[in-house]
């Protein structure tokens, strides 16, 4: 798991990423790393909600499985906060890709939907939707 830095350098594009499994963090970090974005990895929901407080991540990769607390749970508890994290674009990471299930993850309060396996270009689609062309891509 990567140290998460507490203040975004100016500038810079902040990822959060709620994952539980070693090869999917391996994955995604190395995706996120070709298109040149920061990012912090926590493990689970719960540690999910405690990073995103505050509003420090420009977009959040949340995984919908995960020990502790879900992954609907935390975007749950992100919502209802008091601070600029309710408004964050928070990314539904998921296996689950069978009919409904979109449906399903954007009235639990996510703003969109990324089905696994994760390629680059699907997720550098997703992040220029929620954060610009000038800031999805480096």
């Amino acid at each position: 798991m990567q140290e998460i830095e507490t203040e975004p350098k100016s500038g810079q594009t902040r990822v959060l990423v709620a994952e539980d499994n070693p090869m999917n963090q391996r994955v995604i970090q190395s995706l996120l790393a070709a298109l040149g974005h920061e990012y912090d990895i926590v493990e689970n929901g719960k540690e999910a909600v405690q990073a995103a407080s505050g509003g420090a991540y420009d977009v959040v990769l949340m995984d919908i499985s995960m020990p502790v607390m879900s992954g609907e749970m935390a975007t749950r508890i992100i919502r209802a906060m008091d601070d600029d994290a309710k408004d964050m674009p928070i990314v539904a990471l998921t296996a689950h890709a069978m009919k409904g299930d979109r449906e399903r993850f954007l009235s639990a309060g996510f703003s969109d939907y990324l089905a696994k396996p994760i390629d680059v270009t699907s997720l550098s689609s997703v992040l220029t939707k929620h954060m610009g062309p000038s800031k999805a891509v480096a």
